[in-house]
């Protein structure tokens, strides 16, 4: 339910509302700007203007850095961009020169939030086509990333131990990375 919201600034807040089964509020901001919030089944409509009012600092920054952010579209035909997905995959695939780490499948698709994923178990990896848009260091970033959980499939230090050894500049191409916003087309 779309809901209205004045702030002492003189500011309307425009949000979705859903009442949950759950016992926090939580608001979301996604990439357009727009804000939904959940809040607890028993919660009054005064107590999530409370609770708007409370974060409505965050609420702005958040938006803030995504007006700031660059908007990246995922384009639908993934398969034209095979051939040059699949020469960075073997470039960086050779570049680690672990040879207990299997030669992968790859996949390519639009996704909303992710700029890849990957089953080790199955030994494949899924590029987000949006990675079609950015430059070439970017997509080996990714791919290395992905391969180096077929090695470490968590987060963990080690992880990115790994991916340091490999990529000493990793940091700063991750950085990058998070300051691109996905748009799925």
């Amino acid at each position: 339910m779309t809901q209205r919201l004045a702030m002492a600034n003189g500011e309307t807040l425009t949000y979705e509302l859903t009442k949950k089964p759950i016992k926090n509020f939580n608001a979301r901001i996604h990439g357009d700007g727009s804000v939904c919030v959940s809040a607890p089944k028993r919660a009054s409509l005064a107590d999530v203007e409370r609770f708007l009012r409370d974060n409505w600092h965050k609420i702005q920054a958040q938006q803030a850095r995504l007006q700031s952010q660059t908007q990246i579209v995922a384009p639908r035909d993934g398969e034209t961009l095979r051939p040059r997905f699949e020469a960075a995959l073997r470039e960086v695939w050779q570049s680690i020169g672990d040879e207990a780490l299997p030669y992968p499948k790859l996949r390519i698709r639009a996704m909303r939030s992710r700029w890849g994923s990957c089953c080790p178990q199955k030994a494949s990896i899924c590029l987000n086509s949006a990675l079609g848009e950015v430059d070439e260091a970017l997509l080996q970033y990714v791919l290395l990333h992905e391969l180096a959980h077929f090695r470490h499939p968590n987060h963990s230090p080690a992880f990115w131990a790994y991916v340091a050894q490999c990529d000493s500049d990793y940091k700063a191409k991750r950085d990058a990375l998070n300051g691109l916003s996905l748009t799925k087309q």
